[in-house]
């Protein structure tokens, strides 16, 4: 295989795993400067009911929902593990909103590729 991920490829944590009873959590921005490609990836025990959905800003502080041209996925869908949503919009900074409906585990992970400047630290 000649294709290389491992140095094309950021992780940062939007969520740490949440406790049971936290009903709304709002993730860290992460910062998509330098990457061409975003994706927002849950991790979520099978106790969990809930929505979640993709955010944008420009300053890391005022966050807006993401609109449907710039999401890929359906944004506002139901949390599942490993259930994910694509970023193709302009914004520097994306973060996911969850709202847990029922107990359980959730977190968040965001993962960006294509990188201007290539490996990836």
């Amino acid at each position: 295989m000649t294709r290389d991920l491992y140095n094309n490829l950021k992780v940062a944590v939007s969520v740490l795993p949440v406790a049971p009873g936290v009903t709304t959590v709002e993730g860290t921005g992460i910062d998509t400067q330098g990457f061409d490609e975003g994706v927002i990836v849950l991790s979520a025990d099978g106790d969990v009911v809930g929505t979640w959905s993709l955010e944008e800003s420009d300053n890391n502080s005022a966050f807006t929902a993401v609109s449907a041209t710039d999401t890929i996925g359906t944004n506002g869908g139901a949390i599942a593990d490993g259930a994910k949503l694509g970023y193709i919009g302009n914004k520097r900074y994306i973060r996911p909103s969850i709202v847990v409906g029922t107990d359980g585990v959730v977190g968040a992970l965001g993962l960006l590729s294509r990188p201007i400047v290539a490996p990836v630290a």
